[in-house]
């Protein structure tokens, strides 16, 4: 009868407006779920693009709303190179700011330290030399991606592990093996003198010659820790460390240089008692 076509009704009415709430609860879920995941991919994506340096291999940024579309950071060989040179610079120089801090901390010898930073340094010298076009110094990298590393920055420009940089001189060390020391300074001070005269003066030419100048002074025993030869050498290094390898000094500067030298020399010969050098 009409009684029960009418409790039909209603309960298939309700049954259909359940269904409809079920599916609308079910729509609600889905559509939080995805803009969950939705913001998660984001966040990633402003992971990778920050760290595209640090982990060049994952380097990817997303151009579609559903972000299933990846575009990579390079379209050549030679850009992914780049990016991997990069990736290598930043690793590096996060490397040399934890091992400052393990060995102000003491938690690393003083003698592994000094063979793992030697080691470092010479790796960031290798790689500024691939890197001179694109990166002009380190400290104009780590501004560019926003790193803080102060310990590592000045280790890489004095270009010299802290346990030389800051070596005591011991009166028990000034034995026979001193005199090799001088005798490499020595040497390294004419080839020094001998590029700037031939007119090598090139960054990739002078500041090997510089810096294999400055760390056999810190290996001589015998020199006050304020020679100024030390600082006049650091000078240098850190004035050709923001020029690209194939850029040459200029005529006033390569007659300074020289002056530098031959006065560096000089004073050198004086405090060991030998003779004027006259370079």
């Amino acid at each position: 009868d009409s009684s029960l076509v009418r409790r039909a009704f209603r309960a298939l009415t309700a049954e259909s407006g359940v269904s409809q709430e079920k599916s609308r609860r079910r729509r609600l879920i889905s559509l939080r779920v995805s803009r969950k995941a939705r913001s998660r991919r984001e966040r990633a994506a402003g992971a990778v693009a920050s760290d595209a340096h640090a982990a060049s291999f994952v380097a990817i940024v997303w151009r579609t709303d559903d972000m299933t579309d990846p575009i990579k950071l390079w379209a050549n060989k030679k850009e992914r190179q780049q990016y991997d040179d990069f990736a290598n610079l930043f690793a590096l120089i996060k490397t040399v700011e934890k091992l400052e801090k393990a060995y102000v901390n003491s938690a690393v010898p003083s003698a592994e330290y000094e063979s793992a930073c030697g080691e470092l340094i010479t790796k960031y010298k290798t790689l500024r030399n691939t890197l001179s076009d694109t990166v002009p110094d380190v400290s104009h990298f780590m501004a560019t991606y926003a790193m803080h590393c102060a310990s590592a920055r000045h280790r890489l420009q004095v270009g010299l592990p802290a346990t030389i940089e800051h070596r005591v001189n011991n009166p028990a060390d000034r034995s026979s093996s001193s005199a090799v020391s001088v005798a490499e300074c020595v040497h390294h001070y004419i080839g020094a003198m001998d590029t700037i005269k031939l007119n090598m003066v090139a960054k990739d030419q002078v500041a090997p010659c510089l810096s294999d100048l400055l760390v056999s002074l810190y290996k001589v025993p015998q020199l006050p820790a304020d020679f100024k030869g030390k600082a006049v050498a650091q000078q240098w290094l850190e004035r050709l460390e923001k020029m690209r390898a194939s850029d040459e000094l200029g005529d006033d500067e390569v007659r300074q240089l020289l002056f530098d030298v031959e006065n560096s020399y000089n004073a050198f010969m004086q405090l060991l008692g030998g003779k004027d050098g006259g370079g």
